[in-house]
């Protein structure tokens, strides 16, 4: 139905400048009297809507204003989603090598107690005297 009005006001309008261009020509008004009411009728329509158009277009164009703003922002809010996601990839991509990389060097943890154990060992003669105490009481 949109397609259809538009064509008819291209056509309309189409039309009407055919007709302008011809009575310039010939210096001879196309149905003129009927366009003198019909020119009244638009001067007086021009008129009213004329004295709404300033109300109209202050709302107008504020609200085109702030509609404008927020399909910025919210293309801005989407771009950054973008590279959000796109980080988030490269850093979960990174922390996989990371971990491949480090871990053979790694010891484990059950590996470093026993290391802590040897180094902290209680020579035989330490152990025979807590034993002794134990036993004492002490």
């Amino acid at each position: 139905m949109t397609l259809a009005f538009a064509i008819v006001v291209w056509a309309l309008t189409a039309l009407w400048v055919v007709v302008l261009i011809v009575e310039r020509g010939s210096r001879h008004r196309f149905l003129a009297r009927f366009r003198v009411p019909l020119d009244r009728m638009f001067e007086r329509a021009t008129r009213t809507v004329g004295s709404q158009v300033p109300v109209v277009n202050e709302g107008f164009f504020r609200h085109l204003f702030h509609y404008s703003i927020h399909r910025a922002l919210s293309r801005l809010l989407r771009l950054t989603e973008w590279v959000a996601v796109g980080i988030r990839s490269v850093v979960h991509f990174n922390r996989k090598k990371a971990k491949v990389v480090t871990a053979p060097n790694q010891d484990s943890h059950l590996q470093k107690i026993a290391v802590h154990k040897e180094e902290n060992a209680l020579t035989d003669k330490e152990k025979k005297t807590r034993k002794q105490k134990a036993l004492r009481g002490e």
